[in-house]
């Protein structure tokens, strides 16, 4: 009787073991750094050489960085 309870146990523990949901076992997402880019005038091109820049540097737009910019002309 005893051995038939240690498996039951087993048997319970490997079901709960197993029947995890698959997100717990992704691997987790990095931080995606908020970079505010200021300026007096909307400037598409520096702002289109920055994240060249970053770019080079081994850094991807969306995953690992975002680009915020605001202007004085911006209502």
């Amino acid at each position: 009787m005893n051995h038939r309870r240690e498996f039951l146990v087993a048997l319970g523990a490997g079901a709960l073991a197993f029947g995890a949901p698959p997100r717990a076992f992704n691997q987790q997402q990095g931080k995606v750094w908020r970079i505010g880019f200021l300026a007096v005038r909307q400037e598409p091109d520096l702002q289109a050489a920055f994240a060249r820049g970053m770019s080079d540097l081994g850094y991807v737009e969306d995953r690992n960085f975002l680009i915020e910019s605001r202007s004085a002309t911006d209502s």
